[in-house]
This record gives structure tokens, sequence and C-alpha cells, in this order.
């Protein structure tokens, strides 16, 4: 996943809700996401963006993260996260979850592949189908088509 730095500062996104969300800053309007957000979607921990005063934000370099979210009814407990974990460790992915637990966001390098990702979600939500979803954070745009930055002769940025 590549971005593990200390999360001391922060930078407020904004996309239908406001998130403050660890970040580097790299220059005027610029930021390195240093988490994937688990409220605003579109960008992934290691994706560089653009931000403007007003939270308003545009990728502008991919990180090469896929951001998975996960909603849960009742809140997920320990033992949900911790076989999260367990099934996205072997592809590297990382999962966080608030102190809440309404949520949980695994950040997944793309180069694990979209089968393996689906997979690993698959095998965990199997156990929980009626107290759970799930979607893809960074993959589709608003109107539901793919963002296809994973691909090299796809676009890299959303700038």
């Amino acid at each position: 996943m590549g971005v593990t730095e200390d999360h001391s500062e922060h930078v407020r996104l904004r996309l239908d809700v406001d998130e403050l969300v660890p970040a580097r800053p790299l220059g005027e309007e610029m930021f390195l996401v240093l988490a994937t957000p688990g409220m605003v979607y579109g960008c992934a921990a290691g994706d560089t963006v653009r931000v403007k005063a007003d939270g308003q934000f545009a990728v502008v370099r991919r990180g090469g993260n896929v951001a998975v979210h996960i909603y849960a009814k009742p809140p997920l407990e320990q033992r949900d996260i911790e076989d999260l974990q367990g099934k996205f460790e072997p592809l590297r992915g990382l999962v966080e979850a608030p102190a809440h637990r309404r949520f949980a966001v695994v950040t997944v390098p793309v180069s694990a592949g979209f089968p393996a990702i689906e997979a690993a979600i698959a095998g965990w939500m199997s156990v929980r189908p009626d107290t759970a979803e799930w979607f893809f954070g960074n993959v589709y745009d608003v109107d539901g088509g793919s963002l296809e930055w994973w691909d090299a002769s796809g676009p890299s940025s959303d700038a």
C-alpha cells in the first residue's frame, strides 16, 4: 500500500459530506492522502488530490490502491474486523474502522487484482449477508461508470 506515514496533519475533503482525512501537504491545494476516507468516496490512501477551500477535490494522481467501503448494521464487532483483516492480509490489504464500528474501510493494492479483492470480500460477507453491505469507493464515477484508473491505457487521474 505504501502509505504508512504520520497522520498528524489532515485535509477536509467534501463529496456530499465533509471528512477530515490524514494527509501530507505537497504545495498549494495539493495533498497526499495518507488514509482512505471512510465517508467520502473517490480516493484512497496514496492518491494525490487537489483540494479547493470548500473541500471539493479532484484526484490528480492515483496511488494504486482500491478502496472498499463496508457499512454494517448492527455495528461490526472486533472479531468481524479481525476476520476481515484475515481475508485481506494475503492481498496486503489494510482494514481500518472508527471506534463506533458502523463502517470499515479496506485499502488494498490494485495489483492484488479485482477477482482476488472480490473473492476476499465475498468470503467475509458470506457469513453476514443481512448485516453488512459493501462497495468500491474509488472504482466508479458518480454515474456508475468505471474510472479505469488501474488500466495502463485508461486515465490515471480525475483532474
